[in-house]
């Protein structure tokens, strides 16, 4: 996943899978430093935080559970940017009780600038059972860190030039896997059956 400096992205955050009838969020983009980068442009049913294009979105009073915005990725690469969002599910009874928040982040996404990628990477299979193949090609050595689709590192470990690695504990879904050489990172995605 990458990002390429001054473009802007149009977003969906989406709540799946609830049964109650009011909703709300909270969006913000940050670099490696905690700092807000990019700037937001609000969508139906959302609008600036703190009235400012940098410090990230809310709701408006909506019963909308899906919102739709955009992001402007900064004018020159802030290195990587994580999403971090919260999300509540409320079922409009007075008080908390049966209120639901959801909060978490997307891994980081990198600028695509050409320092910033590994051209001569390659993954295989893209649907795994046991086994994931990394190849490095003419790369000596590097890192993988494997994350789920909550963007929560499940997996780390070093690599070498060619690489079985066994998957078998991770659970049935979709993976990203940031691959790690001299500073340079690619993301691949694949899929454990």
């Amino acid at each position: 996943m990458s990002y390429t400096a001054g473009t802007t992205y149009n977003l969906t955050l989406a709540i799946n899978g609830s049964s109650v009838s009011k909703f709300g969020f909270n969006i913000t983009a940050e670099d490696q430093n905690g700092a807000k980068v990019g700037n937001w442009t609000a969508g139906t049913g959302s609008q600036l935080r703190n009235g400012g294009t940098t410090d990230g979105l809310t709701h408006a009073a909506t019963n909308s559970s899906t919102w739709t915005f955009s992001w402007r990725a900064p004018s020159m690469s802030a290195g990587p940017v994580t999403f971090y969002y919260a999300t509540i599910q409320a079922n409009n009874a007075s008080g908390n009780g049966g209120d639901q928040m959801v909060s978490g982040n997307s891994m980081p996404v990198l600028s695509n600038g050409t320092d910033l990628t590994i051209s001569s990477f390659s993954m295989y299979p893209t649907e795994a059972e046991n086994i994931l193949n990394i190849d490095l090609n003419q790369l000596e050595h590097g890192q993988l860190e494997i994350y789920n689709m909550n963007g929560l590192l499940v997996k780390q470990v070093n690599l070498t030039q060619e690489n079985q690695l066994d998957v078998t504990s991770l659970t049935s879904g979709i993976y990203l896997a940031n691959v790690i050489v001299n500073g340079a990172v690619t993301t691949e995605r694949f899929i454990k059956k």
